[in-house]
C-alpha cells in the first residue's frame, strides 16, 4: 500500500523537498509562471525552510528539458577560490568544515541563468513566497528541529548562529535573509555578486572564524572571486538503456556514475533475476561505476575525462568483471590506478568525524509545454559554518570534495569546480514519457535515483511505487566527503527488504548492515507524457517533508 498518493495535473507540478516549498511553486503556476519559475520559487524557499540542507551560499545544478525537446545542464557548482592551492590546506586534505572549505557561492547565479532563458514572471514574483517565509516565519519541522538541538554546542561559538537558531522557538524567523532576498529581488544576479551582500561576504571571509571545533579559520573568497564567478549552460551527457534516454551533469558533477551504471546493467535482464541476484548485479555495478568516479571524474575544463567511459562496449567489458561473489577491491578501468583509502574516522582532537554534517535536498517541475526542470540545491548548511552578520546564510564547503593528488584530475586548483555529488536527473522513457527525478545523500545520489528509474523503466511501477520501494546504498568505495572514508564490501539495505535477500547477499560475501524502513535518501520524480498532457508528481515519505503538488 502506498504511503501517498501521486499528484496529477495538466498545467503544473512541482516536487520538492518541503511542502511550504513545493506550495511555493504552485503558487508560480497560478500567476501563469512557467516550470522554471515554479523551480525556482520552489528552490529560493527551500533555502529559507532548509538551511541545514542547503542555502544561497551553496550551490545548485540543474537540468532542464526545453519545449523544443532539447537537454542541457546549468553548471550552478562554484568553483574554488583564486587563492585557493593545495599549500593553503593540511596534507590530510580539505576539511569538512570551516571557512577555509568554501567554494565560490553559485545558487543564485544559477537559478537566475534558468530564469533568463525560461522564466515568465517578474523576479520579485518568484522570490516572493521566500521573502515571506523569511520576514513572516514558519513552524519548524522536526527535521530542521533535531539539527538545531543536535548542534546546539557548535552554535554555542558563533554569535550570528546562535541570535537565529540558538533557541527553541516554534516559529522561525530569519529578518537577515529576507533582507538578502529582497536585495537579490530588486538586482538580481549584481544583487548577490556585487554590491552590498559582495563585500559584506569579502569582508567576512577576510576575518577569522571558528570551525566546528573552535579553531579560528579565514576563508578565501575575494569579492574579485565573487564579481567575476559566472555559471553557464552545458550540454548535458547521456546514456541509454532499457530502452530509455538518461540525461545527467557533465564530468564534474558525480552524474555519469548513473549512465554508466545503466550501461552495465543494461546488458541484464534485471525483471527477471531472483531480488538478491539483482540487487548483487547492481551493487557491483555500483562499485565499478565509482571506481571510475574516483580515478577520472573532475572537471573539464581542466582535463577532459576519457571519452570512453561512457562507449557502450566499454560497459560491456565491464560488465564481465561481475562474478558471483562481492568484490573488496577498488578496479578503475582504463589503466587507472586506484586511489588510497582511508579507514573512515579522523580524530580531529574534537570530535571523530565519520561523514559529513550536511545534507542536500531537491525540486522537480514540469509544465503543460514540456519544460522541465531538476535541481538539486545543497551546500552552505548553518552546521558547518557560522552565518554571515547581516546576510543570513552560511557558506559552504565544497572544496572538500577535491583531493590534492598530483595531476589527479579532482586535484584542488584555482577557479576549478570541485567534483560534486549533487546529481538532478532527466530520462525519456520507451513509452514516450519524461520524467525529471533526484535525491539528497551525497554519495546515495546517483544509487537510489538509479534504483528509483529501474522501478519505473524496467519494473513497471508508478512513480509513487517507485520512490517508495526499499533501497540499498553501497559504501565500497572513497567517499566525496571528508575524510574520505570507504568500506570494502560494505552496503546498507533498508530493513524491508526480504531476509531471505539479506542472508543471501552475505552469503556472497557483501558487508550488509541494515538500516530503518525509510533511511535511504529522499527520492522526489515528476513525469509528463507528451501524448495524454497528464504531468505526475511523486514524493518519497522519507523524512516526512517532501511533497508533489500538481495543477
Amino acid at each position: 500500500m502506498w504511503h501517498r498518493h501521486e499528484a496529477s495535473g495538466t498545467r503544473g507540478v512541482v516536487a520538492a523537498g518541503h511542502a511550504l516549498a513545493a506550495a511555493a511553486g504552485v503558487r508560480a503556476f497560478e500567476r501563469g509562471g512557467s516550470a522554471a519559475d515554479a523551480a525556482a520559487a520552489a528552490g529560493f524557499a527551500l533555502a529559507v525552510l532548509e538551511p541545514h540542507l542547503n542555502s544561497l551560499g551553496g550551490e545548485c545544478p540543474i537540468l532542464v528539458r526545453a519545449p523544443d525537446g532539447s537537454v542541457h545542464a546549468i553548471s550552478g557548482q562554484g568553483c574554488s577560490p583564486g587563492a585557493a592551492t593545495p599549500d593553503r590546506f593540511p596534507a590530510a586534505g580539505v576539511p569538512g568544515d570551516g571557512v577555509s572549505s568554501a567554494a565560490v557561492p553559485a545558487t543564485v547565479d544559477a537559478w537566475l541563468l534558468l530564469l533568463k532563458r525560461h522564466g515568465r514572471l517578474p523576479l520579485s514574483d518568484v522570490l516572493r513566497p521566500a521573502i515571506e517565509l523569511a520576514a513572516d516565519g514558519f513552524p519548524v519541522d522536526a527535521g530542521l528541529a533535531a539539527s538545531i538541538r543536535a548542534n546546539a554546542d557548535v552554535f554555542a561559538r558563533w554569535p550570528s548562529t546562535r541570535s537565529v537558531f540558538g533557541n527553541a522557538a516554534p516559529v522561525l524567523r530569519q529578518p537577515d535573509l529576507a533582507r538578502t532576498l529582497e536585495t537579490i529581488a530588486a538586482e538580481g544576479r549584481a544583487g548577490f555578486h556585487a554590491g552590498r551582500i559582495a563585500r559584506t561576504l569579502a569582508e567576512f571571509f577576510r576575518e577569522a572564524h571558528p570551525d566546528r571545533g573552535g579553531a579560528p579559520v579565514r576563508g578565501l573568497i575575494s569579492a574579485s572571486d565573487l564579481e567575476t564567478f559566472h555559471g553557464a549552460w552545458e550540454p548535458a551527457v547521456q546514456a541509454e538503456g532499457f530502452g530509455a534516454t538518461v540525461h545527467k551533469c557533465g564530468f564534474w558533477s558525480q552524474g555519469p556514475v548513473f549512465l554508466q551504471q545503466l550501461q552495465i546493467l543494461a546488458g541484464q535482464d534485471l525483471g527477471l533475476l531472483p531480488e538478491s541476484e539483482r540487487l548483487h548485479t547492481e551493487i557491483e555495478a555500483a562499485k565499478l561505476a565509482f571506481a571510475d568516479r574516483e580515478a577520472w571524474y573532475g572537471d573539464p575544463g581542466f582535463a577532459a575525462p576519457p571519452a570512453s567511459l561512457l562507449d557502450p562496449d566499454y560497459a560491456a567489458r565491464r560488465r564481465t568483471l561481475i562474478g558471483p561473489d562481492a568484490s573488496l577491491r577498488l578496479r578503475p578501468g582504463l589503466g587507472a590506478t586506484a586511489l588510497p583509502w582511508t579507514g573512515g574516522i579522523v580524530d580531529r582532537g574534537f570530535e571523530p568525524l565519520a561523514a559529513h554534517i550536511g545534507d542536500t535536498t531537491h525540486v522537480d517541475a514540469a509544465d503543460r509545454d514540456g519544460l522541465m526542470i531538476a535541481a538539486t540545491p545543497s551546500g552552505g548548511w548553518i552546521q558547518s559554518n557560522p552565518l554571515v552578520p547581516g546576510l543570513g546564510f552560511a557558506p559552504g564547503t565544497r572544496l572538500q570534495m577535491f583531493n590534492l593528488l598530483p595531476s589527479h584530475p579532482n586535484r584542488l586548483e584555482p577557479r576549478k569546480r570541485p567534483r560534486t555529488t549533487l546529481s538532478p536527473s532527466l530520462a525519456r522513457l520507451a513509452d514516450g514519457r519524461w520524467l525529471a527525478f533526484g535525491t539528497p545523500g551525497g554519495d546515495g545520489q546517483d544509487q537510489w535515483t538509479l534504483q528509483a528509474f529501474l522501478g519505473v523503466a524496467v519494473h513497471g511501477r508508478s512513480l509513487q511505487e517507485a520512490v517508495e520501494a526499499p533501497l540499498f546504498l553501497s559504501t565500497a568505495f572513497p567517499s566525496s566527503f571528508a575524510p574520505h572514508g570507504a568500506d570494502p564490501g560494505g552496503v546498507t539495505l533498508e530493513n524491508r527488504f526480504d531476509p531471505g535477500t539479506v542472508a543471501a547477499l552475505r552469503d556472497r560475501g557483501h558487508a550488509v548492515s541494515l538500516a530503518g524502513p525509510w533511511d535511504s535518501g529522499r527520492v522526489t520524480m515528476v513525469s509528463w507524457d507528451p501524448a495524454t498532457g497528464i504531468l505526475r508528481g511523486a514524493a518519497s515519505p522519507r523524512r516526512g517533508s517532501a511533497v508533489a503538488l500538481a495543477i
